[in-house]
């Protein structure tokens, strides 16, 4: 909810008009929203929703929780087996949905993957991966993929001991998410990552 869209309003039409169509995009965008932003027990929420009232899942959707499971089973070690196995369905089911247009998706499948492997500790096969779905998004003018795919593979390498390569790529998805317009997107990371400050990136300018 936001200047741009009344949330509730949206939810109450589509509820009192019984708006198939509307609802499952609804649910779409906030799945789509708490992931962006880090909110990853409730983009799991926003995807069951959206399952419970979609006949089949678009790509995207399937993408966007794909991702939410992974990283779930980063954060939630309980869980992880179950978190993985789910991840792993998701990427099944968007490869079948690709076939009709891989151009348009494979960045999304190789980052999806490279997400898998992370999320099992496995960094050596991950960073190839991410840096497929980087140039892939690239060459499909994706600027927004591109962005987030630097932004996950930045974080990667910040668990591990390339600090100064994790910074680059972080420095990188900042000012691709700056050049697309998502300025919410762009505070965040400033304060999640200190170092991506404009006083910190100037004196490492």
């Amino acid at each position: 909810t936001g200047s741009t869209m009344d949330q509730e309003e949206m939810i109450r039409v589509a509820t009192e008009n019984k708006d198939l169509s509307l609802s499952v995009t609804i649910a779409f965008y906030r799945l789509y929203v708490a992931y962006m932003f880090d909110k990853y027990e409730l983009a799991l929420e926003m995807a069951e929703e959206s399952r419970s009232v979609a006949i089949c899942l678009n790509f995207q959707h399937l993408f966007y929780e794909g991702l939410a499971r992974a990283e779930s089973a980063r954060k939630q070690k309980r869980h992880r087996r179950a978190h993985i196995c789910a991840a792993r369905k998701a990427v099944k089911k968007a490869k079948r949905l690709s076939q009709t247009c891989p151009t348009n998706t494979l960045n999304n499948i190789f980052l999806l993957e490279a997400e898998i492997c992370f999320a099992k500790g496995d960094l050596d096969s991950a960073i190839p991966l991410y840096q497929r779905s980087i140039a892939l998004a690239d060459e499909a003018g994706y600027l927004h993929e591109k962005a987030l795919a630097n932004e996950r593979i930045g974080i990667a390498l910040g668990e591990s001991d390339s600090q100064f390569r994790s910074i680059g790529f972080l420095r990188e998805s900042l000012k691709l998410y700056r050049d697309w317009g998502a300025h919410a997107k762009v505070d965040q990371m400033k304060k999640k990552f200190p170092l991506l400050t404009d006083e910190a990136m100037s004196v490492g300018e």
